[in-house]
């Protein structure tokens, strides 16, 4: 199905409410930092409009929120409120296993967790196994949370989808059509 990005949102978003697990792989996506940082932006303003104090953390490489959308999403609202409520932790290819099991000390109980682009954080000569023992600890430290967050892997291509669609609540397909310029969002293994 064609949807708008705010409908990407709103068909991503119930699956974050309480501690469900989604992967989501963003075929040709030119900036798939974007959508993320929206879905996330709109997750808090419900809990804060809820009145709780949400926060969310998103893992990832430093070179990957970079990119035109994102510098335009904060020229729009360059003092988002909400978006101080999105912690970053930065991580280098390979350093996937000790962030994810970090998350047991964390100072605050984050809403969700994101995980942007697990394929480039993971590395080792059996890549794929590796991958998913990430994905896995991502699954287990947001469970072991008290109350359990939502875990959220966010990939640019499908990798291991069949997989992932084993452990994860929902598994979607985003992709961007050539032909409308809209976005295509399908559900996996329904």
């Amino acid at each position: 199905m064609s949807v708008d990005a705010s409908d990407v949102t709103d068909a991503l978003l119930p699956g974050l409410r309480g501690s469900a697990s989604q992967a989501v792989f963003c075929r040709s996506l030119p900036d798939s930092a974007a959508p993320l940082l929206r879905l996330l932006r709109r997750l808090l303003r419900e809990r804060d409009l809820e009145g709780e104090a949400a926060q969310c953390l998103v893992l990832c490489e430093k070179s990957k929120l970079r990119g035109l959308e994102l510098r335009q999403m904060a020229k729009e609202d360059p003092v988002d409120e909400v978006l101080r409520n999105v912690h970053i932790k930065y991580i280098q290819p390979g350093g996937a296993p000790a962030a994810l099991l970090a998350l047991q000390a964390l100072r605050f109980r984050p809403t969700a967790v994101a995980v942007l682009e697990l394929q480039h954080l993971t590395a080792g000569p059996a890549q794929e196994h590796h991958y998913l023992m990430c994905a896995s600890l991502l699954l287990d430290a947001c469970a072991q949370m008290r109350p359990p967050c939502a875990a959220l892997i966010w990939e640019p291509e499908l990798k291991s989808e069949s997989l992932l669609g084993g452990i994860f609540t929902k598994t979607w397909d985003l992709s961007l059509d050539p032909d409308t310029d809209r976005l295509a969002l399908q559900e996996l293994f329904t």
